[in-house]
Formats: structure tokens, C-alpha cells, sequence
């Protein structure tokens, strides 16, 4: 990911205690298109206009950024009535419920600030995940969207929701681990969770990495930086240290690895280069690499053996499509940015090939790569 000397100077000036000047304001207009420009920029733009009751802005940029500043606050309440009532059956049925992302940012670390929810994503304990999603599709989902093995999309005629089993995409021992460090608040009225500010940098970290591979969200560019210096400030003492014990508990290390740098360009008062290395070393990618692409394997090998026993149906492919996808872009993530030369597709391809034992599924795998290419 690459950050130029405006978005730098923007998210500087937001945290900044010295008022901005009318030189630095021109330098981050300078460019600005505002029929093109992406709605998280113009609501940071909008974030240093009322810090600074809008001094030096130009009319046309202060009415769309305003504009996009208040139409992004309705968006966010919009659909947290019907949520409240779907928080409310879960609550009666004794399931504890945790904010994740943009929700736990908005509820408890940035609480009243503008951003962009594509949806609500909660997480409840494993033991209640069935149960819980039983409820909110009987009670409001209009159907099921994505599904994951640590997440379910339950479609709404409001905001979806993204209700986790998992905390971290690796496994329910790491997720044990936040909800025992979890800060409970309250939300109309009902006691509810949100991870503690390390766990909360860890998984917003983790879950930026991923969208950058995944070339999802390319629009919250800056966003996640804004966040995890909120986060900081609310932390008192910042220990990297910890915070780097808890990562490699939750098998997050290397994810950290591959977007703290650019946090560290932005605030690296907070961030070293000299702590960056110490803690997030590009040393532990093989281990984390070999571990992951294993996991992987092993989930190929259950869906390969899947299609072994009941043939190729119609949808099979599509499916394979999506399973292919995400392996891809996992793969990528797990190897790292200086191996994303020509030839690691095809690489992809062999390791696949490899692991798939049905003949069937290999066909379909093959038809995947023939009509990429």
C-alpha cells in the first residue's frame, strides 16, 4: 500500500494540536476532483473543516464535504433500530454479543464520528453461534449471503450483518482469548462487548491486510490509519511489545507486518522503524507461511473429498470459483508482496493440482485457471 505526502500531511493535521494553516490546506486541495474523490477522503477533509470551523475552505468543497459528512452519519444510524431489536432476542437468550470494526469504533473508540458501514459485524461466543444465527435469521434475515468458516452474512432489508464465530479468521482458542480481555458497554441499554484496544489494533490490522490483498474496500484507504491512532491515544501506555505477544498468539504477526509500515510513515512518533523490525520481523513470514498454506491444504482436501463422494452438480463450479479465490488471495498474502512476480499463478495452479485427490474437482480447478487466463 502506498500513501503520498497528502494524505500524510491530512492525517497529521487531524491529530494535530496546532491549527492548520492556510498554506497546508491549499497543498491537500491541490488535485482534488471533487466529482471523483472517494467519500472516506472527503470525510476526513470534512473532520479537519469543523476541527478548524471550516477556515480557508473553498464554498464548493466545505457544501460537498459537509454533505457527504452528514449523509454518512445517517447512513449509520440507519438500520440500528431493527439492530437493537435483533440485539434485544439475543440478549433475552442469554448470548453475549461483541462489536467488531466499525461498530466497536463508532460505539466505543470514535464514538459520534462519521464513516462508512457497509454493515454490522458482531461476534458472539462459539458455543452460541448456531443458536444466534438461528435467531437472527427467523427474526430478520432475509437470507443468507457469504459464508465462511468464522463468519456468516445475514442479509437484511437494512444493513447486513456479519456475525463472526470467531473474533480472528484462525480459530475459536484465539477468540477465547479476547472475550476473556473484553470491555463490556452499554448500548440502548443492553451490555455489550467490544475487544480492549490492543485486541481491537490486532484485528483492524489483520483485517486491512487481507482487504489489501484481496483488493477489497480499496476506497477506506486512510480510514484504518485514523483508527489505530484513536486506538493508541486510548490506550495510556503503548506497549509493542504485548502487543506483539498477542498477534503472534492469534497468528497475526505477519499481517501486522504488512500494513504497520505505513502507519509508521504516517505516525512514526508512535511507531519506529527500529520497533517495527523488532516486533513484526519479515523473519517469521516462513513459519507463519508454511502454517497457513497447511491449513489450507487440509480445507481443499475436505471439499475435494466432498466432490469425490457426490459428483459434480451444476453449481460446482461456481463454487470452486469462490474457493479458488480466496485461496488465491491467501496465497499471495501467506508468500508476501516480494514474491508476486510472473509465474506464482501458475505456481498456484501445481499446488492446487497437487492437493486435489478428486479428478473431478482437478477438472474443475483446471477450468477455473483456463478461463482466468
Amino acid at each position: 500500500m502506498e500513501i503520498n505526502d497528502q494524505d500524510i500531511l491530512l492525517l497529521r493535521l487531524l491529530f494535530s494540536k496546532e491549527p492548520y494553516t492556510e498554506e497546508q490546506l491549499a497543498f491537500l486541495l491541490h488535485g482534488l476532483d471533487l466529482n471523483q474523490e472517494k467519500t472516506e477522503h472527503l470525510l476526513l477533509l470534512a473532520s479537519l473543516g469543523n476541527r478548524g470551523s471550516w477556515r480557508f475552505f473553498p464554498d464548493a468543497v466545505k457544501a460537498r464535504a459537509e454533505g457527504v459528512y452528514r449523509a454518512a452519519r445517517v447512513r449509520n444510524i440507519y438500520g440500528v433500530p431493527r439492530l437493537k431489536e435483533q440485539l434485544r432476542l439475543l440478549d433475552e437468550a442469554g448470548i453475549s454479543v461483541m462489536f467488531l470494526k466499525g461498530m466497536a469504533m463508532r460505539c466505543h473508540y470514535a464514538p459520534g464520528a462519521a464513516r462508512e458501514m457497509s454493515d454490522f459485524d458482531l461476534a458472539v461466543p462459539e458455543n452460541r453461534y448456531a443458536e444466534a444465527k438461528e435467531i437472527l435469521l427467523r427474526e430478520n434475515g432475509t437470507g443468507i449471503g457469504s459464508v465462511s468458516p468464522y463468519a456468516v452474512t445475514i442479509e437484511s432489508p437494512q444493513k447486513n450483518i456479519d456475525l463472526h464465530r470467531w473474533v480472528f479468521k484462525r480459530g475459536g482458542l484465539s477468540s477465547s482469548f479476547v472475550w476473556e480481555h473484553a470491555l463490556s458497554i452499554d448500548f440502548q441499554g443492553m451490555k455489550i462487548f467490544v475487544p480492549d484496544p490492543q485486541d481491537m489494533l490486532i484485528h483492524l490490522a489483520d483485517s486491512k491486510a487481507r482487504d489489501l490483498v484481496q483488493a477489497s474496500h480499496p476506497e477506506r484507504k486512510l480510514m484504518w490509519i485514523s483508527d489505530l491512532r484513536i486506538i493508541i491515544e486510548g490506550m495510556g501506555a503503548l506497549n509493542w511489545a504485548e502487543i506483539a505477544e498477542r498477534a503472534e498468539r492469534y497468528g497475526s504477526s505477519y499481517y501486522l507486518r504488512t500494513v504497520l509500515p505505513v502507519f509508521s510513515q504516517v505516525f512514526p512518533e508512535f511507531l519506529s522503524e527500529t520497533d517495527l523490525n523488532k516486533y513484526f520481523s519479515k523473519d517469521q513470514k516462513d513459519h507463519i507461511r508454511s502454517t497457513e498454506l497447511d491449513l489450507y491444504r487440509k480445507a481443499f482436501l475436505k471439499y475435494s473429498s466432498y466432490v469425490e463422494r457426490h459428483g459434480v452438480k451444476d453449481y460446482s463450479f461456481a463454487r470452486t470459483c469462490r474457493a479458488v479465490s480466496h485461496a488465491w488471495a491467501s496465497y499471495r498474502l501467506y508468500l508476501g508482496p516480494e514474491f508476486r512476480e510472473e509465474g506464482l499463478l501458475s505456481n498456484f495452479y501445481q499446488f492446487l493440482c497437487l492437493t486435489c485427490q478428486a479428478d473431478s474437482l482437478r477438472s474443475l480447478v483446471r477450468q477455473y485457471f483456463d478461463r482466468r487466463s
